[in-house]
């Protein structure tokens, strides 16, 4: 819990009161790798933090998935319109590790906002956070080559081609499982010599 309680002190100090308030609703939760979180039908009730841990979000598109994001520690993991309107999702939520997550639900955080309404300033700068790297994503990744959104993607989290099954990753960046492994193969050539010292 304490690693969340910094996120969130990093966003805004929290009042005595309200850090008090949190620490009495927030609840952890444990998954093994390959649980669903969240299915398509179903109502998302809780936000949550991840402290350790990979979560992959996805939809079908036909009979193909279709991988939107992926979460790891330190994220917040949500589904944005089923969360905020109580209805039901469209996306899979599954971990591909153990993961360890602290959350409240949704009616515990409307419970909070009204009873310190200074908390509605951590869940606008959340919520901006969410979206603005949904946008940077969306944007960066529009009309760039295959080589260059997987250099993207390596820039922004070096550990995902440990932790990522090749499916997953070519998903997300709408490339072939093909084309991703020869890319990766160029990638890491293309970094062996730029580590190599001159002269040898």
């Amino acid at each position: 819990m304490e690693k969340l309680i910094s996120y969130l002190q990093s966003i805004a100090p929290l009042s005595p009161e309200l850090e008090k308030h949190l620490r009495s609703i927030i609840r952890k939760h444990s998954w093994q790798a390959g649980e669903f979180l969240l299915k398509p039908g179903k109502v998302c009730r809780r936000i949550i933090f991840v402290q350790t841990g990979l979560i992959r979000i996805y939809h079908m598109l036909g009979n193909r998935q279709v991988t939107d994001w992926f979460l790891k520690e330190d994220d917040i993991c949500i589904s944005v319109g089923s969360f905020f309107n109580q209805t039901k999702s469209k996306e899979y939520h599954i971990t591909l590790e153990d993961c360890v997550c602290w959350g409240i639900t949704f009616k515990q955080l409307q419970k909070t906002f009204v009873l310190h309404p200074e908390f509605l300033l951590h869940g606008m700068k959340i919520s901006n956070r969410y979206y603005e790297a949904l946008d940077d994503r969306s944007s960066f990744l529009k009309g760039q080559t295959p080589e260059n959104k997987y250099e993207w993607l390596i820039g922004q989290n070096p550990d995902y081609t440990n932790r990522i099954k090749i499916a997953d990753m070519a998903s997300y960046l709408d490339v072939g499982e093909r084309t991703f492994k020869a890319i990766k193969a160029e990638f890491l050539q293309k970094d062996l010599k730029r580590r190599r010292k001159p002269g040898q």
